[in-house]
């Protein structure tokens, strides 16, 4: 019993002086912040969440924009259906086709639809509203190369890097139309995410581990909270043939969204142990450090697992089941060629990395100057260009009614970043010689797990509505204003 006496007295006594502490300081604006009354409180809390409703209509509005492309490509599948149907009845009937029918005959045919979507391709997909802000991309190069100063560098990179993010994804939504649904697929989750790969390779090279950690931190949250929700919340509110309809209810694929809200639950406990290891043991950093490169190699090695799991072994299994709620991929029309599509993904793809580069060499001038911390840019700036294909194309499919597959684009992201992307830093700073470790702090780890909770209790009900976007949205709101106070630290010091 003494043993057990002392023990229990020991642990008391670390909690004691864990707790006694002086807790970490906010950031220099989130002083302002906590220290007016109560009116400039709410002041603060508008000027942060107008632009978070600015952005639902920004994206919501590119959406809509895009899904006339979409309906035309549903016409052309249309189309080849009747012509199939037209087919079988001639050959029926001994080449008279019957009066119902000749009416079929005397719309479109499907070679004139397919020329209407081929011939005006990549001009439906460039020449569109967001494509404006590309203007954004060149003052962004003027700002580095004529030293226009680091917070004026910082944001016009960041504004050019959003159209670019989503022409990204829409040149692999086409090229994704020529090679087929599992290549298809594989192609949205690589280069969905390829945005994050660039920030966390120009970041690290920078050495700057803060905004790596809060970039990868951010696509998680961003991932599984406000792409999601703002596809269900247009999803639910938004009919493709009716508009806007207020009382919608969306079903979709039990099976499939439970397995993936168990590797989304997995994916937050492989990140959040290290964290909870070091905070329970006080161990060095350093045996956090190697702690994390080990448990990287088990964390690819079991994302490459789920992927034979998803597309190999159980694909059947799941295609069935989305078949059940008439999500079945019968395969989408291309707008444009594989060589534009090559060529848009590979353009897009170097100008990202270019405007990375350039906002990466902002960021320190940018935090000092606005009061920033490196934690908020990394939580919540980054990840929202780097999310910005998953944004429009997820709130597109859902506004078409195949949830699944929009849950599958927000979940799916959110899963690679953990179990690949998050693990593929780590190693790509011990490649580097950076101390790029799993130790997020136990409040950042709280967030991943309560977070990855709150998702799976929207999906395990099988049916969705507008107001299950708004509470996973609201959710995200809560936590981009609680990183906005947050210091420098809170994603842990290098080890």
């Amino acid at each position: 019993m003494a043993p057990l006496l002392a023990q229990a007295a020991h642990h008391g006594s670390l909690m004691l002086r864990t707790m006694g502490e002086p807790g970490e300081d906010v950031s220099d604006v989130g002083k302002e912040v906590v220290h007016e009354d109560e009116g400039h409180m709410i002041m603060w809390g508008v000027f942060f969440f107008v632009p978070l409703a600015c952005m639902l209509f920004v994206v919501g509005g590119w959406a809509l924009s895009r899904l006339h492309i979409h309906l035309m490509k549903d016409g052309v599948k249309e189309a080849a259906k009747l012509e199939k149907l037209k087919r079988q009845l001639t050959g029926s009937n001994g080449g008279d086709i019957p009066d119902e029918e000749s009416a079929m005959s005397s719309s479109p045919t499907l070679a004139e639809l397919h020329d209407a979507l081929q011939e005006n391709g990549l001009k439906n997909l460039l020449f569109t509203k967001m494509n404006i802000m590309l203007v954004f991309v060149v003052l962004g190069f003027m700002a580095h190369f004529l030293h226009w100063g680091a917070t004026t560098c910082f944001v016009l990179n960041m504004l050019g890097m959003l159209p670019l993010a989503g022409l990204m994804g829409v040149a692999t939504e086409e090229l994704a139309c020529h090679t087929g649904q599992t290549i298809g697929g594989l192609l949205n989750a690589t280069f969905g995410n390829a945005v994050e790969l660039i920030f966390v390779v120009q970041s690290l090279r920078s050495g700057l581990i803060t905004v790596t950690k809060g970039t990868l931190l951010g696509s998680i949250l961003a991932n599984e909270l406000l792409v999601l929700g703002m596809a269900l919340l247009f999803g639910g509110l938004i009919d493709k043939d009716k508009g806007l309809v207020l009382n919608k209810q969306q079903s979709f694929s039990y099976t499939s969204a439970m397995i993936q809200g168990q590797m989304l639950l997995f994916s937050s406990f492989i990140i959040v142990m290290p964290t909870m290891f070091e905070k329970e043991y006080n161990i060095e950093p350093i045996h956090v450090l190697h702690l994390s490169r080990m448990g990287s190699v088990f964390a690819m090695v079991g994302y490459c697992i789920f992927m034979v799991f998803q597309l190999y072994t159980h694909a059947d299994m799941l295609r069935a089941s989305e078949s059940e709620h008439c999500e079945e991929d019968e395969g989408e029309c291309a707008s444009i060629s594989v060589p534009v599509a090559v060529g848009l993904l590979t353009t897009a793809t170097l100008l990202v990395a270019i405007c990375s580069e350039f906002l990466v060499h902002g960021i320190d001038g940018f935090a000092h100057e606005m009061g920033f911390s490196q934690t908020f840019i990394g939580v919540v700036l980054l990840p929202i260009i780097g999310n910005a294909c998953e944004h429009s194309t997820a709130v597109l499919v859902a506004m078409k009614d195949k949830v699944t597959l929009s849950i599958g684009i927000a979940i799916g992201s959110t899963i690679q970043v953990a179990m690949f992307v998050t693990p593929f830093a780590v190693l790509v700073g011990w490649a580097l010689d950076q101390p790029m470790d799993l130790n997020f702090h136990r409040v950042n780890s709280w967030a991943l797990v309560m977070s990855a909770l709150l998702v799976i209790s929207v999906l395990v009900v099988g049916k969705s509505t507008w107001m299950n976007g708004v509470v996973l949205i609201a959710a995200y709101g809560v936590l981009a204003f609680l990183y906005f106070l947050s210091p420098d630290d809170a994603l842990g010091s290098p080890a």
